[in-house]
């Protein structure tokens, strides 16, 4: 939430002072990957971490690996801010020559951030055997920040190849209106999903046994649990603000434009 609420303070005051759009990318950027680094040196953890849920749901709350390592902000800043500097890169592409143009970096550019987030990831499965000392180590801070950072670099590259594609079968699927409704519910979501997933799991009377047809039958109603209930914050919450905000943005849109519009300027100096 905390990101959230960030990235939309940071697009308001790009909003208000344009010139300084680069100088903010360049700070998520830079905030993207040195806050992983330096938290992960100086809490001498590991660079990432893999747990069995199965072991963690009891109480999930209190589970150490999952508080170090998932719910802490860095661990996501880099989806959140690597993403809001693609649309902001989207933004600035003008006309059809610059975005076919770009179009063509962005393709090799998505094939090479592939290839290093795979290799990154797979790189995860012989991390534990080289025995490395997590206390102070630049290695484990470095190979860290990196590792969170690659998800944001894919998924941002993703993104400008995607919306700047004219004619695509995967465009045409996403650009479905079920998708786009999916898509207005995925930010709710990813609010309720930690709530119904720990509600579910700590009160059922008798232990689980997880084989493939209970996996299925509880995968399939956390799925449900969790869009209706971020269906109900959305209608309750998201669209409300939403709704508000884009008032808001329109009357100063409008007070701004009156206020630099000739009339303006002719009464002025008189």
């Amino acid at each position: 939430m905390q990101l959230f609420l960030i990235g939309c303070m940071l697009l308001l005051f790009v909003w208000r002072f344009p010139q300084m759009t680069r100088t903010v990318a360049a700070s998520m950027a830079i905030s993207a990957l040195s806050i992983p680094a330096y938290v992960i040196y100086t809490e001498s953890t590991s660079a990432t971490m893999t747990f069995d849920m199965r072991h963690a749901l009891a109480e999930l709350r209190t589970y150490d690996h999952f508080i170090k390592y998932y719910l802490p902000s860095h661990t996501n800043a880099s989806g959140y801010f690597f993403g809001v500097i693609a649309a902001m890169l989207y933004k600035t592409l003008d006309g059809r020559d610059q975005q076919s143009r770009f179009r063509l970096i962005l393709q090799r550019t998505l094939s090479l951030c592939s290839i290093v987030l795979f290799g990154l990831n797979a790189f995860t499965m012989i991390l534990p055997s080289l025995n490395i000392n997590p206390r102070m180590s630049l290695f484990h801070a470095l190979y860290g920040s990196l590792l969170k950072a690659s998800w944001g670099w894919c998924y941002g590259v993703l993104f400008l190849v995607l919306a700047l594609k004219s004619k695509s079968l995967l465009v045409d699927v996403l650009s479905h209106s079920c998708m786009q409704c999916l898509a207005k519910l995925s930010y709710c979501v990813y609010i309720v999903q930690y709530s119904v997933i720990y509600g579910m799991y700590t009160n059922f009377p008798i232990p689980i046994k997880y084989g493939a047809f209970n996996l299925v039958i509880l995968t399939s109603a956390l799925v449900l649990l969790s869009l209706l209930t971020a269906f109900l914050l959305h209608m309750a919450v998201e669209s409300p603000v939403v709704h508000l905000g884009n008032k808001l943005l329109k009357y100063f849109a409008e007070k701004e434009t009156l206020s630099n519009g000739p009339q303006y300027k002719q009464l002025k100096n008189l």
